[in-house]
């Protein structure tokens, strides 16, 4: 009878520990890509942004130097322009990110999320029973 546990019980470690194998994998393989992606997205966003407000000031800050009237209204309206498609595109890409992490990434992390906890838990569910083997002897 206490092959039978012990068998048993090392049966299940191993299968656990073949879990936690496939979830560190997929931890290096998705969900982390997944983790490093989000502040990329957001550094993109905000470089865009940066570049589009850079240029505007630019147009802006080149206004005092021209005396046509019809030329600093066409630069300040260009630049106007230019600042209003930059904010429409920062929430733009501010939706695509969070419909990208709230939708794939948040699968994946709850399929890694498994993975560990089953792994562990057939760890534990093997000691138990290795356990068990040795307390039928005592």
């Amino acid at each position: 009878m206490r092959t039978k546990y012990e068998y048993r019980g090392l049966q299940l470690e191993i299968f656990g520990l073949f879990l936690l194998l496939a979830a560190t994998f997929w931890e290096s393989e998705y969900s982390g890509w997944w983790d490093k992606q989000s502040p990329e997205w957001q550094y993109y966003i905000q470089e865009e942004v940066n570049l589009s407000v850079l240029s505007a000031l630019s147009d802006i800050a080149s206004i005092s130097a021209i005396s046509d009237e019809e030329t600093k209204k066409s630069i300040a309206n260009n630049a106007s322009e230019r600042a209003s498609k930059a904010l429409f595109r920062a929430i733009e890409m501010r939706d695509e990110r969070k419909e990208g992490l709230d939708g794939q990434a948040a699968l994946f992390s709850k399929i890694k999320l498994w993975l560990f906890g089953l792994g562990a838990t057939f760890i534990i569910i093997g000691k138990y029973l290795f356990l068990q083997a040795y307390k039928r002897d005592v």
